[in-house]
């Protein structure tokens, strides 16, 4: 048995992405699922590591995996579930990348914004209206002080 803190091992590959046993994944209905598709690859660089018609497995980086699936699952997309990804020395180019794309059905894209816990963050909108955020380390020197002050306040 393996710690759980380490990596999953690595089976092969498939259209140039690792094989690996997933630790977490999203799984998305999507009401059309080639325009949803089409956005996840323009809009913010994922690939798909393997298509059928009746599944779309998309990946971005390492454990930024997304299986698209047609269907309307109002729960997922109206039950406030925000898809959050890791994107350290990316977010500014995901910007960009994202500002440029065709904009298809609810999609939306939010400039990056620096946020109290340190952090920047690129805020965007699915063509479903599901909510996705990359952020990254804001490496603000105040940030400290101001976490600080926000827990200091709750405590009193």
């Amino acid at each position: 048995m393996t710690p759980n803190n380490a990596e999953p091992p690595v089976f092969g590959q498939h259209n140039g992405y690792d094989i690996y046993p997933m630790p977490m994944f999203a799984r998305l209905e999507a009401e059309n699922l080639a325009e949803t598709v089409a956005w996840y690859r323009e809009a913010l660089g994922f690939g798909a590591m393997f298509e059928m018609p009746m599944l779309v497995h998309l990946r971005r980086q390492k454990y930024q995996d997304i299986l698209v699936m047609p269907g309307r699952d109002a729960a997922i997309t109206d039950a406030g579930l925000t898809l959050s990804f890791a994107a350290d020395g990316e977010v500014d180019a995901l910007f960009e990348q994202a500002s440029k794309a065709q904009t298809r059905g609810r999609s939306s894209v939010e400039a990056p914004a620096l946020m109290p816990w340190n952090a920047r963050e690129m805020r965007l909108t699915d063509p479903d209206g599901r909510r996705l955020v990359f952020h990254e380390r804001a490496n603000d020197p105040e940030a400290s002080a101001r976490m600080r002050a926000m827990f200091e306040k709750q405590g009193s």
